[in-house]
């Protein structure tokens, strides 16, 4: 009898390597909330970036800037991975940017100056998550990292769906 191969997709591969480096329960959940956190960060960062002005767009220019073409690709990204998460992770993305529009009008209010805040929490977030490596003794490939940044919140929503039992 010969056996079939299931072939794996692609997102159950980076979620089983994902697994692998981080073994045990704390550990995923540090690396959930540095994922999650990253992630904010990238965005923040990337709605700080001030957006060339386009009379084409009217009065609706000031809803584009960097961070709408950070969250396109990552949800386009998401889509081909797996649609149900990339619903989630829209709806993350839609929080995050409430979350972002409500800083950006505290700096206008109070000086706050917001680049450094997103970078601050990119880098911890982002040294956390390598420090979480360093003590399980694995090591990963800078392509890993960029990726986890990426695929990271994502692993997060997959262990919430299947908890109850949601094909993702």
């Amino acid at each position: 009898m010969v056996k079939k191969e299931t072939s794996q997709r692609k997102i159950d591969s980076y979620f089983n390597y994902y697994s692998e480096k981080f073994p045990n329960l704390n550990s995923k959940i540090i690396n959930g909330i540095c994922a999650i956190g990253m992630y904010f960060g990238l965005l923040g960062l990337s709605w700080s970036i001030p957006f060339p002005h386009f009379n084409f767009l009217g009065q609706y220019n000031s809803y584009f800037n960097w961070a709408s073409f950070v969250i396109a690709f990552s949800i386009y990204y998401y889509s081909k991975l797996s649609p149900l998460l990339s619903y989630l992770m829209l709806f993350l993305a839609l929080v995050f940017t409430y979350v972002i529009s409500l800083l950006a009008s505290y700096q206008l209010k109070n000086g706050l100056i917001a680049v450094q805040f997103y970078f601050l929490i990119l880098f911890v977030c982002g040294l956390v998550h390598y420090l979480a490596y360093k003590t399980s003794g694995k090591s990963s490939t800078l392509k890993m990292e960029l990726l986890f940044i990426l695929i990271g919140p994502i692993w997060v929503f997959h262990f919430m769906l299947k908890k109850f039992n949601i094909r993702y």
